[in-house]
C-alpha cells in the first residue's frame, strides 16, 4: 500500500506549470484558504478567479500572474444527496491559472499552447476551444492558433461569470480534450470586461481533469489520493458508484478541515456537517469496518497536507493532528457510538 501515484500525479502537475509560468516571467501570487476572502458572494473559493479578482483593477501593473488555488464546488454533493448521482467533476480539487492584461491576449493562447502541448505532452490535434456562438469577436481573437476553434451550439448556455460587481464580469472561451470520441473541459480562457470594455485575460485549469485526460481515468474523483486508497483496499471500487463518491466526500471533508472549519449545523460549517453525514451513509451501506474507514481516512489525509505544503500561502494553515483526529472520531462516532 505504499503506493501514490496519484498524489504525485498532482504534485508534478503543480511543478510544471509552476515551471512553465515562471519560464515566461509570471509572477506567482498567494493562494487562499477554502474559505472566500475577497470575494463575499461567494461561501467558499471555488476556482481561482475570486482569488485574482483584487488584481483585475490593477492589471495593467502586470505582464502576468499566476495561482495554484484549492478550490470547491457542492453541486457534487447536493447530487449524491439528493439523487444519487455522481457529478463529471470532483467537490475538490486544485485550480491552476494565470490573470494577464488583455493587450496579451495573443500570448496568453499561445501559452496555453505551449504548456498543453509541450509542457503537459497533449496533441494540439486533441485540444479544442470552444466558444458561445454569439461571441463573434472570439473568431478573430482566436486566428493563428493552433487548436481547432468552433463556436458553440446555441442550445450550450453562455456561461458569464461575475465577479460580485455589476459592470466586472466575463466571457468564456472552453478548453477541451478530445479523446476516444469523447471530450472532457479541462479548462477556460475568460475575456475579463468593466462595463463592456475587456480589460483582461483569465487562463484556468481544473487539476484532476487534466490529469484525466492525460492518464485516461475514468472519472476526475478517480485522480484523488482518497480514490487510490480505496482501490487498493477495495478492489472492486470502480463497480460501486457509492465509493467513487466515498473518495469524493472523504476529500472533500478533509480539506476543510485543513483549512479550519469546524463541524456544525449551520452555514459553512453546515456543508462539512452533511459532507461527513454522507461519508456515514456510504460507509453502512458498504459494511466497512473501523479499521478500514480509519485507514482511508488516515492515509488520505498524509498525502492532502503533503500536497498543500508546496502552496503558496499567506496564512498558516491549520494541518495538525488536533483537525484530523477530529475529523476521524466524528465519524467514527456516528458511525459506531
Amino acid at each position: 500500500m505504499k503506493s501514490q501515484v496519484n498524489k504525485n500525479r498532482i504534485l508534478e502537475t503543480i511543478n510544471i506549470f509552476r515551471n512553465n509560468c515562471n519560464n515566461l516571467l509570471l509572477e506567482e501570487i498567494n493562494c487562499s484558504s477554502l474559505i472566500s476572502h475577497n470575494d463575499h458572494t461567494l461561501r467558499f473559493v471555488n476556482s481561482t478567479t475570486s482569488v485574482m479578482k483584487p488584481y483585475i483593477e490593477f492589471i495593467d501593473n502586470y505582464t502576468g500572474i499566476y495561482l495554484v488555488q484549492p478550490s470547491v464546488g457542492f453541486q457534487g454533493v447536493l447530487n449524491w444527496k439528493n439523487k444519487k448521482i455522481i457529478s463529471p467533476y470532483s467537490s475538490y480539487f486544485i485550480a491552476i491559472g494565470t490573470l494577464s492584461p488583455m493587450c496579451y491576449l495573443s500570448r496568453c493562447i499561445q501559452e496555453t499552447e505551449i504548456f498543453l502541448t509541450q509542457a503537459f505532452g497533449f496533441s494540439p490535434d486533441d485540444i479544442i476551444l470552444g466558444y458561445y456562438f454569439t461571441d463573434v469577436d472570439f473568431k478573430e481573437h482566436l486566428k493563428g492558433c493552433n487548436f481547432q476553434v468552433f463556436a458553440e451550439s446555441d442550445f450550450i448556455h453562455a456561461y458569464r461569470h461575475c465577479f460580485g460587481s455589476a459592470s466586472l464580469t466575463g466571457r468564456n472561451i472552453n478548453i477541451y480534450h478530445w479523446q476516444d470520441e469523447h471530450k472532457t473541459e479541462i479548462g477556460n480562457v475568460i475575456i475579463i470586461e468593466n462595463s463592456g470594455l475587456s480589460v483582461g485575460v483569465e487562463v484556468s485549469f481544473d487539476i484532476p481533469l487534466l490529469i484525466q485526460s492525460r492518464y485516461n481515468y475514468v472519472h476526475a474523483v478517480d485522480t484523488l489520493p482518497a480514490a487510490e486508497v480505496i482501490r487498493q483496499i477495495l478492489p472492486d471500487y470502480r463497480c460501486h458508484d457509492g465509493l467513487v463518491e466515498l473518495a469524493d466526500l472523504v476529500t472533500l471533508g478533509i480539506n476543510l478541515m485543513i483549512d479550519g472549519l469546524k463541524i456544525k449545523s449551520r452555514g459553512r460549517e453546515g456543508n462539512l456537517k452533511l459532507t461527513i453525514k454522507l461519508v456515514a451513509e456510504i460507509v453502512k451501506a458498504f459494511s466497512l469496518p473501523e479499521w478500514k474507514l480509519c485507514h482511508i481516512l488516515r492515509k488520505t489525509i498524509e498525502a492532502e497536507k503533503d500536497i498543500r505544503k508546496i502552496l503558496k500561502y499567506s496564512e498558516t494553515l491549520q494541518c495538525n493532528d488536533e483537525i484530523q483526529n477530529m475529523y476521524i472520531e466524528k465519524l467514527r462516532e456516528m458511525l459506531f457510538g
